[in-house]
């Protein structure tokens, strides 16, 4: 374009000074305003040109940004759902294949209420509400799901009001599957309170429990031994002896009723 400008404006001026095209200015005034054309000619297709390469730039920067988060959300084992402030789904990435065995598209437009386990619901919605009324804070809270194959799974839901974002206007929820760190967890807070043999109470457990239990009124305490168990190990060996103590563990387990505790010191 600019070429074809400034070669255009020196042939008309060519054309002019040989006589060979008539003029209403004076030559000199026509080279004059032939020049102050080129001039102004260069400054507006650089200026355009400008901004197109700032457009085309913008526009590879979208690109490269929009392929870039496609790829990282595409196989990220977290999930990212964006919801409405009622709890509608607007969008939610293709982790929740693996969370609750359910196609995306399948989602939007409906809720992920539908999925919380009931006894959940009250806590989920609190969390719904508190992050409502917090616009830019986060709110974490633990539910639990169903996936589609039956199975309950831990869900840790960071959630952050963005609505006053108009790119986004709307809730982000990040979703994470800690089943398997919920059930570490259970088991060592089971170890740390139960006996490892017979699975009844452990001393320390058996006190804080006891404590309680006398503090709700008249209260029995009655001490178990059993007699004979040495002579079980040393003639039938130690497996025997540990069989005997989970058997008679097994027996009162079974016979305390309401708020007994039964626990093995």
């Amino acid at each position: 374009a600019l070429a074809g400008t400034l070669i255009s404006i020196g042939a008309g001026q060519v054309a002019v000074a040989g006589g060979w095209v008539h003029s209403y200015l004076d030559p000199g005034l026509a080279q004059v305003a032939g020049a102050f054309g080129a001039f102004i000619s260069v400054a507006l297709i650089r200026i355009i040109g400008l901004l197109a390469e700032q457009r085309e730039a913008a526009e590879h920067e979208v690109r490269v940004s929009g392929e870039r988060f496609r790829a990282l959300v595409q196989d990220a084992c977290d999930v990212i759902a964006l919801v409405d402030t009622d709890g509608t789904v607007k969008y939610v990435s293709p982790g929740v294949r693996n969370l609750i065995g359910v196609e995306p598209d399948d989602l939007v437009g409906g809720r992920f209420r539908e999925w919380i386990l009931p006894a959940d619901l009250p806590v989920a919605q609190a969390n719904l509400a508190a992050a409502l009324a917090d616009p830019g804070g986060q709110h974490r809270v633990e539910v639990r799901v169903r996936h589609s194959d039956g199975q309950l799974r831990w869900v840790e839901s960071t959630v952050r009001n963005l609505t006053d974002n108009p790119a986004v206007d709307g809730l982000v929820a990040n979703l994470r599957d800690i089943t398997e760190r919920r059930a570490a967890v259970d088991r060592l807070n089971f170890d740390a309170n139960h006996d490892a043999l017979t699975g009844l109470a452990n001393r320390a457990a058996f006190l804080r429990d006891l404590d309680e239990v006398f503090a709700a009124g008249p209260t029995a305490v009655l001490f178990v031994d059993l007699d004979g168990l040495k002579g079980i190990n040393d003639t039938l060996g130690h497996g025997a002896g540990d069989a005997a103590i989970i058997a008679a563990a097994g027996m009162l387990q079974r016979s305390v009723q309401g708020s007994a505790v039964c626990g093995r010191l």
